[in-house]
């Protein structure tokens, strides 16, 4: 039978977790490390035009509805802490009084998103969250304390402000059971890199209580930084239980992005230095002659260059084609097929849907100007479009872990943080817009249009007023089926009725009357 009970007993001991496979070989506290190099997929997503255009259209996505603050409950139980979403003032379960939200703590919400640094904005600091998440599938929030001094003069240790920090320099420090934390212990307040202590206790300096380390920034193989878990929030949209790091996107489609990029590459130098298409072979001629006729070409094509008005210089067109004679035919070996013969604009098209897809994004309109394309009018272009489930994906990351974890390392408990809904709906504004299709539509009508809205509640204007038959001119009097006169057989001089089937004396109508 289960446990059931009001109120759950005191826990006197846990039983033991099962280890993270990945770390059963190195157990004790020590540092984990991303099974990839961060450094390295950052620079592959910052050199590839494409993985930064999904970083921006993603990140303006999740920050374009804006956030707002939220209060958890209505009322809250003053003795056994329960919650309720409707107004009572006295709890059903133990009889206490309720209240509703602090609003010293909504003042308190309202300082932390106002100015969380001083040095950024609020939105800088979600941007920046979100382009981490979207590259690496890692963001650390750092939460910096500062000294106060309660009503009682003494002097103790709070948050004072929150910043992002790089994942590609943290690091976690957890056991073979994913439990963070190792018995070295730092002053959060006169830290120095790297000073800490074995022991716990308070700090020799300013007397405040030590810190146990979770958390490491290291540089150049040197640890510059560390944090304990009450002053660091590690999260992650795609990470998967029970590691401790994220899953980058990129290394799903780290073939496809340098092959992009390849060519792209292989465009540039086409255009910039030139490849080789083909080969001109000059039977009877040997190669000192070739090399005479090369370079009698070049000083040709340097004597015309001339200078535009950007002070650039340029070749003239018409020495782009050269005629040559010969007593012998001379022979053109292709050195490469052409683009469209490779199908690699296709193919090109493919990489970018699948890179897409991968990330959330759905690629719109793409075309491409190929001989096969009979218009001219064909421009290459690419609009990118996130889905609202990606969006809300990465916003729902963001709200857990402020939620849970951050917001109450300031004593924030009765408000959340909340994104505001992706497609907002000004119901005062679509009223007036309806009022004036309304107008609209009893205009027309007595115009004489048969205007009228559509199934998708849209106003459907006829070109041409309707008329009745009798102020419709004969020329645009809709055609229709004209009684036809009765046939008569010249067999029998009995008229007609049916076909040949329905007709008397094998059909079913019977004799004609």
């Amino acid at each position: 039978m289960p446990w059931v009970s009001e109120k759950p007993p005191a826990i006197i001991e846990k039983s033991t977790r099962s280890v993270i496979p990945s770390y059963h070989l190195s157990p004790e506290p020590q540092l984990r490390i991303p099974k990839w190099n961060y450094s390295t997929i950052y620079q592959v997503a910052e050199e590839s035009w494409l993985i930064q255009s999904i970083v921006r259209v993603i990140t303006q996505e999740v920050v374009r509805p804006g956030w707002r603050r939220e209060p958890r409950f209505r009322r809250k139980c003053e003795e056994c802490g329960a919650e309720f979403q409707e107004t009572v003032e006295e709890c059903p379960i133990c009889g206490g009084k309720t209240r509703p939200p602090s609003q010293a703590q909504a003042r308190l919400f309202d300082r932390l998103i106002q100015h969380p640094n001083p040095d950024h904005s609020f939105g800088d600091l979600i941007r920046s969250i979100v382009y981490h998440d979207v590259i690496a599938d890692d963001w650390y929030v750092s939460i910096l304390p500062a000294k106060f001094k309660d009503k009682d003069g003494n002097v103790v240790i709070r948050p004072a402000e929150i910043r992002v920090e790089d994942p590609r320099y943290w690091r976690p420090i957890a056991d073979e059971y994913g439990r963070l934390g190792i018995d070295e212990y730092y002053c959060p307040i006169c830290y120095t890199p790297d000073e800490y202590y074995t022991k716990p206790g308070n700090c020799p300096k300013c007397g405040l209580p030590l810190e146990r380390t979770a958390y490491v920034q290291i540089v150049n193989g040197e640890i510059t930084a560390r944090s304990s878990e009450n002053w660091m929030i590690h999260g992650s949209t795609g990470r998967v239980l029970p590691e401790l790091h994220g899953r980058p996107k990129i290394i799903a489609v780290w073939d496809l992005i340098h092959t992009i990029k390849v060519m792209d590459e292989y465009n540039l130098d086409a255009y910039s230095e030139g490849k080789l298409g083909g080969i001109l072979n000059f039977p009877g001629y040997s190669q000192e002659q070739i090399k005479a006729l090369q370079a009698e070409i070049q000083a040709d094509i340097k004597r015309r260059e001339v200078q535009d008005v950007r002070g650039l210089l340029r070749t003239k067109k018409t020495i782009r084609t050269l005629m040559l004679g010969s007593e012998q035919p001379i022979q053109f070996i292709r050195a490469m097929p052409p683009l469209e013969d490779m199908q690699s604009l296709d193919f090109y098209m493919v990489y970018i849907q699948a890179v897409c897809a991968v990330f959330g994004v759905q690629p719109l309109a793409i075309s491409f100007a190929t001989k096969s394309v009979k218009s001219s009018s064909v421009a290459p272009y690419i609009r990118l479009e996130v889905q609202n489930r990606t969006i809300k994906e990465i916003q729902r990351d963001k709200e857990e872990m402020f939620n849970n974890f951050l917001l109450p390392r300031f004593g924030i408990t009765d408000w959340l943080f909340k994104f505001n809904p992706i497609e907002q709906k000004d119901e005062l504004r679509e009223a007036q817009i309806r009022q004036i299709d309304a107008n609209t539509l009893v205009t027309l009508r007595n115009a004489g249009f048969d205007a009228k809205f559509n199934e998708y509640g849209k106003l459907v204007i006829p070109t041409e007023p309707t008329l009745s038959q009798e102020e419709m001119p004969a020329k645009k009097r809709p055609k229709g089926k004209t009684p036809q006169k009765p046939k008569v057989s010249s067999a029998s001089e009995r008229v007609i009725a049916g076909t040949t089937v329905e007709r008397w004396p094998h059909g079913t109508r019977g004799a004609p009357e």
